[in-house]
């Protein structure tokens, strides 16, 4: 069954009241469960039976606005990469191209006049 963001903080809230753990960690953070690190997030959604499922949209458009594939895209980057070394270094320890560091990340989109985006969403289930 899928959770609301919104019943997700309710139930959180009302774990904290029984909770003393849970109730420190809020506190910490001004009660802000957002603001948790994810370690603790997972921990007190873990206690609570619900799974968070992280949905990843990435696109990839070249500097007329035109769509393109993450395949193509990541071949101009592995094309960047033989003459680059810091492309290549970054690339050998990154599992993904958002992994690479954002300053590194926006000298490969200059270079290749190519923007990539990443938009982060988070399901709730129980």
């Amino acid at each position: 069954m899928n959770l609301s963001k919104e019943d997700v903080l309710k139930l959180v809230n009302e774990l904290s009241n029984k909770d003393a753990k849970v109730a420190f960690y809020l506190k910490r953070v001004g009660g802000d469960f957002n603001k948790l690190p994810q370690i603790r997030q997972i921990g007190i959604l873990h206690k609570l039976g619900i799974k968070r499922e992280i949905i990843s949209t990435q696109t990839f458009k070249n500097k007329e606005g035109k769509r393109i594939s993450e395949e193509d895209f990541m071949l101009f980057v592995q094309s960047l990469a033989e003459v680059n070394g810091l492309v290549a270094s970054h690339l050998e320890v990154a599992v993904d191209y958002f992994d690479i560091p954002l300053h590194v990340r926006k000298e490969i989109e200059n270079e290749l006049n190519i923007h990539a985006t990443q938009v982060k969403s988070i399901k709730y289930k129980r």
